[in-house]
């Protein structure tokens, strides 16, 4: 179980650091047309996608994780 815990909070701090990633990207390629180059927001863009798909995934298995533990928590109830 300690496993677990261990990957959940790693989950968290994962969406933590790719989160702010995500919405300074799209700042930069929405509100700073002028400082960015044409050519270097299709980049921020993929950036920015690869950061939303990294938050939205470690979200997903939190919440797996998050059930699984409720399960094991009920388990052990039960016993």
């Amino acid at each position: 179980m300690k496993k677990v815990y261990r990957l959940w909070r790693e989950l968290l701090n994962l969406r933590n650091a790719a989160q702010p990633l995500e919405e300074i990207c799209q700042q930069l390629v929405r509100l700073h047309e002028e400082i960015v180059p044409k050519e270097r927001r299709a980049y921020l863009r993929d950036v920015q996608d690869h950061a939303c798909h990294v938050v939205t995934d470690a979200e997903d298995i939190r919440e797996m994780l998050t059930n699984a533990m409720h399960v094991n928590l009920a388990m052990v109830a039960v016993r």
